[in-house]
């Protein structure tokens, strides 16, 4: 935690030098509130989009759970994985709504299928490049191709890597796992993880305008690749990460560093943090906590 507060607090003090403060308390000051408003309007639709992801992966396991039991659960997760390395700490959204261990596998294939979706959309930015060899383009889109082909042996490696970590349970064989994870169902998840990403796209072209700029909507098309900082699990919900490639990606377009860190830091902040200080909150005053909620059978 320590580590990972002092990467986040020198890559911001670094961006903001090279970026001037002044020029960051600019961006700020231009900012306007129905930008800000409709920004934030879109927060509770991206994780509604997140949670509804999480309830098709485990319904099957958990009919009799209640949906507030497993929202309570997930916001806690948030507030967790916030402060753990790689957001491992996410994993706490299972034994917080009372779900059983083998979950982590599915929780693993959300991941994946999370991961899956950001580098979809990244190839598809590509694909707006005119200097990106159109062969690169093919070689990817046949690798992905390949790996739907093997699509069940890659989940049954998901599955069996908790058990390969934890050990065996008393949850039951990871394989069961697989008549959860149909087909309809990882391209149902693997849809809402697009979905979110792409709201988190919209939420940053709206805080771009909100700040004395009008942007054309095309500047979206390069949002995407500032998501693959979420995948170098070194600073707090990537903070600083994801404002340094967007600076150097989004700058290409003619978007000011200034405008583009701010507007990148409000988002996250809008969809991350306030969420996780919600999971905090609610834990701290509920009475129900992590390993105490109602058994849930397969």
């Amino acid at each position: 935690m320590t580590v990972r507060v002092a990467v986040t607090v020198a890559i911001l003090t670094a961006l903001i030098l090279v970026i001037s403060p002044q020029e960051v308390v600019r961006a700020l000051r231009a900012s306007q509130w129905p930008w800000l408003v409709a920004t934030t309007a879109l927060m509770p639709l991206f994780l509604f989009l997140r949670i509804v992801k999480w309830h098709i992966l485990v319904r099957p396991i958990s009919r009799s759970l209640p949906i507030k039991t497993i929202l309570r659960g997930y916001l806690w997760g948030m507030a967790v994985g916030l402060v753990t390395p790689g957001r491992a700490g996410e994993l706490a959204r299972i034994w917080a709504s009372g779900l059983p261990t083998r979950c982590v596998g599915l929780f693993l294939a959300e991941k994946l299928l999370e991961i899956g979706s950001i580098f979809l959309l990244c190839l598809a930015s590509l694909t707006t490049v005119d200097m990106m060899p159109r062969w690169l383009l093919l070689l990817c889109g046949l690798a992905i191709l390949a790996l739907a082909a093997s699509w069940r042996h890659l989940v049954r490696l998901t599955l069996r890597l908790p058990y390969a970590l934890l050990g065996p349970t008393t949850d039951g064989n990871a394989e069961d796992l697989l008549d959860v994870l149909t087909p309809a169902r990882l391209v149902a998840c693997g849809l809402l993880s697009m979905l979110c990403q792409i709201v988190f796209c919209m939420q940053s072209y709206l805080m771009f305008n909100s700040m004395g700029h009008q942007y054309d909507l095309l500047v979206v098309r390069f949002v995407p690749l500032v998501l693959l900082a979420n995948l170098v699990p070194i600073t707090i919900g990537g903070v600083g990460l994801r404002e340094t490639v967007g600076v150097l990606v989004l700058g290409k377009e003619g978007m000011t560093p200034a405008l583009v860190a701010t507007g990148l830091f409000i988002v996250t902040v809008v969809d991350l943090f306030v969420p996780a200080v919600a999971g905090a909150l609610a834990y701290m005053f509920s009475s129900v906590r992590p390993g105490s909620g109602p058994e849930v059978r397969a």
